[in-house]
């Protein structure tokens, strides 16, 4: 599989104002990416997870990031478990393969309209995350 992996280079301690999901095909992945570019969302905005370097990118520990990106990663799990389950999840779901997309989505129509199409690419694991905060969204 090819390593899709665009994500900032600076350490991103949690995905904010967002909207994310897992797809377990590559081929399900390319067609939401079409989709989302065919309603006109900028593909370079968004955070694209896999792979090995998608693991090292996201360093759900901190360690690669240095010391404040480590006591970043601990603030995040202690302050909610919402927040914990969401960075354990993503983890995982990079661990046995997935490819990880997330898209910034500040308001709810544009969220409520990007989840349909992740959706109906079986996207796994669909949450939105905010400032402390993560609302998960049940399939379709």
């Amino acid at each position: 599989m090819k390593d899709y992996t665009q994500y900032p280079k600076k350490y991103v301690a949690y995905e904010v104002n967002r909207i994310s999901c897992d797809f377990e095909s590559e081929q399900d992945f390319l067609e939401t990416l079409e989709e989302l570019k065919q309603e006109g969302l900028d593909s370079s905005k968004f955070y694209i997870l896999n792979g090995p370097s998608g693991i090292k990118a996201f360093d759900p520990t901190g360690v690669e990031h240095g010391v404040w990106s480590m006591i970043s990663r601990k603030i995040h799990r202690i302050v909610s478990e919402a927040e914990e389950k969401a960075i354990d999840d993503l983890w995982q779901d990079l661990q046995r393969g997935m490819i990880h997309l997330s898209i910034p989505a500040k308001k709810t129509m544009l969220r409520k309209r990007i989840h349909r199409i992740m959706d109906s690419h079986h996207g796994c694991n669909a949450k939105y995350t905010d400032r402390f905060f993560v609302e998960t969204y049940a399939s379709a």
